[in-house]
């Protein structure tokens, strides 16, 4: 039972490398020793003999009846044949075929077998198999999954009195589709099937179904080699949650020229393996035939590219090794270059500027381009032999950034300077999770996050990334509650990202820009927790007051979105544009999610914040005065906001006022103290104390006349 197993990673673009044939052709191009391809009918006869043996010595080995009844129920030989007295063999009654949906389906070939014996495979194709990661089913699956690792082609066998014929076609919407794992599927129309009369036969390229399946009764039987477009098999794969041997194959792309040699092989070892007969010869529908590609390149182009030298020789002997047809054509010389002696450095320009017509075989999908054969050539050739050079310095630096560019550059700059930690994530995500979030529509375009009508990707790498954000905050919720799951327990995010929603018939790509603080530094000289929306308030007017906007203000927001603390959201407001909010979690949606930590966050709409005007730049000389700082503390109603306060101490301070700030606010028993600190510059010479006072009192009446309500202390 001993052997040495090699494990390989395949790069999704290296499709033909999925098989034993395939590593063989690699391994062939690497060491340049030539690939020995042995006759289908010799080589499967010899094979089948060795296995033979191989089983005979494994049962000789041991002489035990259980060793002995074992052998008789893996032997095909001692299997008798089904009594065929309840059906009737359809012997040589072709099977009708056709395929509706060339485009995805450009070939495909059908072969029928009849009176096959449905026995479980000799032991050495058992053990063969499960080495190389597959479950043994019986000797006419096992011969398919066999060829499937020795070729690459997938293979699929129908049991053929189940069906009336073969339609490549279409799925229709709202069908039902009964999977090989007993799985019902529901289709949606979109999906390329193998049917019948009665319905679904197979998803293509992706999995059979169970009432066609190869079963111990089974007499006469189909098998279906067929290229299927990789793109249909991966769409159907990714929609039902599929990945099976054959979708890994399709949906990569496989060799279209291979189809009918591969069901060849597989069709005399079945033959051979089950005693059944081949009374007919193998359908073949070739609507869209392969047309090989050719590519065009210069040994030149490949210099330019590389930056090291390949003559024409090594050239032809590595592309010939990757089995790529090459002629030479004309050399792009002019006449006049041509006339001329031929020197050295002539002949050395003749040669990189040879033209050749390159044409890949069949199995390599993933040539296309002259680049590709570019990094074929490196691969082969070894990277080391890649010359380093110096890297050119720019002629100049952020010459040629667009303007969206810089300013994403500079807000990132300044948030990071302020002590944040920038976060870059996906443009789509779980629509399932957004539904906490997005169900508030109507509030979030009352703070200017507006999105009229979300959508989704037509081709998502999973089903959990499928929507186009059109808000930020899920995912940075999703990001600082994956922080706090990791035990880090305090943290300031940020992230500028465009958000994606559909207007009518167009789609809608605006950037905006989300922050997120949660949880409280460790520090025993820290004064009394300050709840994290204070933080974001004071990262968002620092941004404010870095770009100069003028005429902004902070407001309450009396019905925020359900996840945000009713009490603790606030919205802003610049120039009469509302741009977005800030706020805390809610108590509730905080629990829900298990959040351990206070958290606070927000989103702004970054493309109507730049449209916003700025404050120009002025000078104005330093004055040689020191301020002068005045407090004044009053008692204000919880109705009453204190930052329209503040503003209205500024508005009564006028030019004379260089800074208001809130320094202390304390509450109790319904009743809110709140301390402002002026600064106050003079201009030309000192003040006395009563042009102080003055100053003073002008803000206390300008105060109450506003705000009636409000004394002071």
């Amino acid at each position: 039972m001993s052997d040495i197993l090699i494990d390989v990673n395949v790069t999704p673009n290296r499709a033909d490398c999925l098989s034993h044939l395939g590593l063989a052709r690699e391994i062939s191009a690497l060491f340049k020793r030539p690939l020995r391809t042995p006759e289908i009918k010799q080589n499967f006869t010899s094979l089948i003999e060795r296995w033979k043996q191989e089983e005979q010595q494994i049962y000789s080995s041991n002489e035990t009846q259980k060793q002995k009844s074992s052998k008789k129920e893996n032997s095909p030989v001692t299997k008798k044949k089904t009594s065929l007295s309840d059906k009737e063999l359809r012997k040589n009654k072709p099977l009708p075929l056709e395929i509706k949906d060339s485009k995805a389906c450009p070939r495909y070939c059908g072969q029928l077998i009849e009176e096959v014996t449905v026995a479980p495979s000799p032991l050495p194709l058992q053990r063969c198999l499960e080495r190389l990661g597959l479950k043994s089913i019986n000797n006419i699956v096992d011969i398919t999954n066999f060829i499937l690792m020795d070729v690459g082609q997938p293979l699929h066998a129908f049991d053929r009195d189940q069906i009336s014929s073969i339609s490549v076609d279409s799925s229709k919407k709202g069908e039902k589709f009964i999977s090989l794992e007993d799985k019902e599927l529901t289709l949606t129309g979109e999906e390329l099937t193998i049917r019948d009369k009665k319905g679904v036969l197979a998803l293509a390229g992706v999995i059979g179904g169970r009432d066609s399946a190869i079963s111990n009764e089974t007499i006469n039987i189909f098998v279906e080699s067929a290229c299927f477009r990789p793109e249909s098999v991966r769409h159907t794969a990714r929609r039902f949650g599929l990945q099976t041997d054959s979708s890994y194959r399709f949906s990569r792309g496989t060799d279209p020229e291979g189809v009918l040699s591969a069901m060849n092989k597989a069709c005399l070892m079945i033959q051979k393996l089950t005693g059944g007969k081949i009374n007919s010869k193998p359908c073949d529908k070739y609507p869209q035939p392969y047309k090989p590609k050719h590519i065009s390149i210069s040994l030149s182009e490949i210099k330019s590219r590389l930056g090291m030298e390949i003559n024409s020789e090594e050239f032809k002997s590595y592309l010939t090794h990757l089995k790529c047809e090459i002629s030479s054509l004309k050399s792009s010389q002019n006449s006049e270059e041509k006339n001329l002696p031929k020197t050295s450095q002539s002949r050395e320009n003749t040669t990189s500027a040879l033209q050749f017509k390159v044409t890949p075989p069949s199995f390599r999908v993933d040539l296309s381009i002259k680049e590709d054969l570019m990094e074929e050539l490196a691969r082969l050739k070894g990277y080391e032999h890649i010359p380093s050079t110096p890297a050119r310095p720019m002629k100049s630096i952020g010459e040629n950034l667009s303007s969206t560019f810089s300013r994403e550059m500079t807000f990132s700059q300044k948030l990071k300077s302020h002590g944040w930690r920038q976060m870059i994530n996906y443009s789509f995500s779980d629509p399932n999770f957004y539904a906490d979030f997005m169900k508030d529509q109507l509030k979030f375009s009352k703070t200017g996050l507006f999105f009229e009508e979300t959508f989704s990707v037509s081709n998502p790498i999973s089903s959990r990334l499928s929507l186009m954000k059109p808000l930020l905050l899920p995912d940075v919720f999703k990001a600082v509650a994956g922080n706090v799951r990791n035990n880090n327990k305090e943290g300031r995010l940020f992230e500028i990202a465009p958000v994606f929603y559909k207007e009518g018939k167009s789609y809608k790509e605006i950037p905006h820009f989300s922050l997120a603080c949660w949880g409280q530094p460790l520090n025993f000289r820290s004064p009394a927790a300050i709840p994290n929306v204070f933080h974001l308030k004071s990262a968002m007017e620092f941004l404010l007051k870095s770009f100069r906007w003028k005429g902004w203000t902070w407001e309450t927001l009396s019905d925020p979105p359900s996840f945000f603390h009713p009490s603790q959201t606030l919205f802003l407001q610049v120039q009469g544009r509302r741009l977005g909010l800030i706020g805390s979690i809610h108590p509730s949606f905080a629990l829900k999610h298990k959040m351990s930590v206070p958290m606070a966050f927000g989103e702004f709409n970054g493309e109507e914040l730049w449209k916003c005007s700025k404050s120009p730049v002025k000078f104005k000389p330093f004055s040689e005065l020191s301020p002068v700082e005045r407090d004044l503390c009053f008692v204000i109603p919880p109705s009453i906001p204190a930052g329209e306060v503040q503003q209205s101490i500024r508005k009564a301070l006028g030019k004379t006022g260089q800074e208001v700030t809130v320094f202390d606010i304390y509450e109790q028993e319904g009743q809110r103290s709140v301390s402002f600190r002026m600064f106050l510059t003079p201009d030309e010479r000192p003040w006395t104390d009563k042009e102080l006072e003055a100053i003073q009192n002008k803000v206390i009446q300008h105060i109450t006349r506003h705000f009636p309500s409000i004394r002071l202390k």
